[in-house]
């Protein structure tokens, strides 16, 4: 699922929003430098909270989720898996957030479909369209810690 010209364009991605970030916050550190140069108290105050205000913003908004997924994908596609084999129960309902990244979770049943005891809860990548997997569809995923690397359909296979 994951190969490294993944890794080598959310690389660029990263970078190219890490140098409009830095960019942008130009003048407010110009001009929180200028301010201690002057020192004029109200102006230092006034840029610090502007610039800080700014990186935090970019770096959560912009940068950060970038980063997230740039490394979860670069150990997605080097990192070691763990392969799985059973039964697709269903896909649980809506997105969530995990280690700032977005999934789709799943279970599948390594033992009697009826016994709950035997389910995995496994995530699976949200900006990868989802499988169509059917209830009981013989599946074997490649997992590190518990986000699909990797899956095969082997009802497919025959």
């Amino acid at each position: 699922m994951y190969i490294q010209e993944h890794v080598i364009a959310l690389s660029q991605q990263k970078k190219k929003r890490m140098l409009l970030s830095g960019s942008a916050l130009i003048v407010p550190l110009g001009l929180l430098i200028y301010s201690l140069f002057i020192r004029l108290e109200w102006l230092t105050i006034a840029s610090s909270i502007v610039f800080f205000g700014l990186l935090v913003l970019f770096w959560d908004l912009y940068v950060g989720p970038v980063a997230r997924y740039l490394r979860f994908v670069q150990n997605a596609a080097t990192g070691r898996g763990i392969a799985t084999t059973g039964r697709f129960k269903r896909w649980t309902e809506g997105i969530s957030q995990r280690k700032g990244v977005s999934y789709r979770s799943f279970l599948i049943n390594v033992g009697d479909m009826a016994e709950e005891e035997d389910d995995r809860l496994y995530y699976f990548d949200a900006n990868i369209p989802a499988p169509d997997w059917k209830e009981g569809d013989s599946l074997t995923v490649v997992t590190s810690d518990r986000n699909v690397v990797e899956y095969q359909n082997m009802d497919s296979l025959n």
